[in-house]
């Protein structure tokens, strides 16, 4: 069986968390506590740190890790290296659950906020008696909703104000996007402006569609753990 990066990071947590406890335990075994300067046994804990800043950074797991030497004396380092290897055991089992891939909740939230939206063109695009415009704004807030979501999630800086040419420029800057995605994102925004500026005459129902697929096509190719078919 082929083992990906998740299943062999956590194997490597598990065997790190194992010789923790080992080297804790025999403390205990030849003399009750573990009688080494903190700054030793940092240095026995160092793998494990370095292997959290590596793959968890920015996260209560390393900030927890980092803080059990913070105040160590020669009479609690051996419950530091216990500490450690239950923080190790604690990732461990947040990536087998697939938090590490989970969506902040605002970010989620803005995720389906547009991709409701979008149903709702289809429907209003669908109906022979509902003009193009109507689907066209419509699907031009549920781009700029989108692209906020994705500003949220990479935490890009936005300059100017806040609309569908501020966030693409931003996520473009940050290479979160292409060059050819924010051609097609101004031209949808252009075919927004047209409509909710009423010049009618320069939309259709046939250009309203390609809008439509066009914007499903990106909003499914940007968003994680979906595929295109």
């Amino acid at each position: 069986m082929t083992l990906n990066l998740d299943d062999e990071l956590a194997d490597w947590a598990t065997k790190e968390a194992q010789r923790l406890r080992s080297l804790e335990s025999n403390a205990r075994a030849h003399g009750g506590r573990l009688r080494a300067p903190a700054i030793t046994m940092r240095g026995q804990a160092s793998a494990a740190l370095e292997f959290l800043r590596r793959y968890a950074s920015d996260t209560q797991f390393l900030a927890a890790a980092e803080a059990c030497f913070d105040r160590s004396s020669p009479a609690d380092a051996a419950h530091a290296l216990q500490r450690v290897a239950e923080i190790l055991e604690l990732w461990k089992a947040f990536i087998k659950d697939g938090m590490a891939q989970a969506l902040p909740f605002p970010v989620q939230a803005r995720i389906e906020a547009a991709t409701d939206l979008m149903e709702q063109v289809q429907q209003l695009i669908s109906d022979a008696k509902v003009h193009p415009a109507a689907p066209v704004v419509l699907a031009g807030a549920a781009l700029e909703e989108f692209l906020r979501s994705k500003v949220a999630e990479t935490g890009v800086t936005v300059t100017g104000k806040p609309g569908i040419s501020s966030y693409s420029s931003a996520l473009r800057s940050s290479g979160h996007l292409s060059a050819q995605d924010v051609k097609d994102i101004t031209a949808w925004a252009g075919q927004r402006n047209e409509a909710a500026h009423g010049e009618f005459g320069k939309l259709s129902p046939q250009r309203a569609q390609l809008m439509v697929d066009g914007i499903n096509l990106f909003m499914r190719q940007k968003t994680p753990n979906t595929q295109t078919p």
